[in-house]
Parts: structure tokens; C-alpha cells; sequence
């Protein structure tokens, strides 16, 4: 019976473990820990009475999904009245840490300031003014080592009524 053995060369990425169950056969799993994607290139070794046979392979593990939320600190908002909207980056790779990286809010496609760091995958605009009308607002997350980037328009854009 050929037996399998750990990787020869490469590291496993965090979370990641290699089990030999003695049978012939391994298993290669986990859940991804935090700096774990990117490509870990592995070099494994099958024996089978003495003859080695090497396999070399490339494990990629992607970067974990996210889905940003944008909002609005008042909605509508009469002409004058200067307002904020928040963005909040949702992940479901919890082993992964927490998001980092900046939001880019922007209305009608232009930027509405500089991106803004997240603190606790959330990040406010600055406050603004718009004039009268309905104004469409995006908010663009642009992810991390870890993390997607993903984009989000305010529902309804921002309404902004006359005096």
C-alpha cells in the first residue's frame, strides 16, 4: 500500500492542515486563517515500498468575499442641510480577521472627498452638500490582503428637497 507523506517542500497556509490516513490516501484541508490568501506552492512525496514519487502543485487560496452597505444620515435631506453617509463592508471569512483598506464614497461619480480608512468595517464620509434633486451615491470598497474589494449604490440615490 503506498503511504503519503507531508509536504517535502512549501509551507501550508494558516489554517491549513495535511493528514496522512495511512491508507494510501491524505487529506489536505482547513479553513483559512488571517495572511492566508496568495499562492502556496507544495511538493509532496508518495512512497510505495521504497520508491518516492514527488508531485509538485500550487494551492491557491482566494481572497475572502465581501458585500458593502451604503446609508445615508438623513434621507431626504432639505437643501442646506449638510449630510454624511456611512458605508459598512459585511465579510463571511471570519478566520480571515477583519476587513481593512479604505471606502471611496463618491456621488454622481464624482469623489466625495478622499478614501476613508475602515475602523471596524465601517467608514463615514465627510459632510457634504448637495444641491436639490435626487443624486445617485456609491460607496466602493477597495479590499485587502485578505478581502474582495466590492461597490454599493444607495438605494433610491440621495434626494434633496427645495426650500
Amino acid at each position: 500500500i503506498p503511504t503519503a507523506a507531508s509536504p517535502q517542500a512549501g509551507t501550508l497556509p494558516r489554517g491549513g492542515t495535511f493528514l496522512d490516513r495511512g491508507d494510501g490516501t491524505a487529506l489536505l484541508s482547513g479553513i483559512p486563517g488571517i495572511g492566508s490568501p496568495g499562492v502556496w506552492p507544495l511538493t509532496l512525496t508518495a512512497s510505495n515500498g521504497g520508491t518516492d514519487t514527488l508531485q509538485d502543485f500550487s494551492l491557491t487560496v482566494t481572497r475572502g468575499r465581501t458585500t458593502t452597505s451604503v446609508g445615508s444620515s438623513r434621507n431626504p435631506a432639505p437643501y442646506g442641510q449638510a449630510v454624511r453617509f456611512t458605508a459598512k463592508v459585511s465579510f463571511y471569512v471570519r478566520t480571515l480577521g477583519v476587513p481593512t483598506g479604505t471606502i471611496q464614497f463618491a456621488w454622481e461619480g464624482g469623489p466625495i472627498g478622499v478614501p476613508v480608512p475602515l475602523v471596524s468595517a465601517q467608514a463615514s464620509s465627510v459632510p457634504v452638500m448637495l444641491p436639490v434633486g435626487r443624486h445617485p451615491v456609491t460607496a466602493t470598497y477597495s479590499g485587502d490582503a485578505s478581502f474582495s474589494g466590492s461597490h454599493a449604490a444607495l438605494a433610491g440615490g440621495q434626494v434633496v428637497s427645495g426650500l
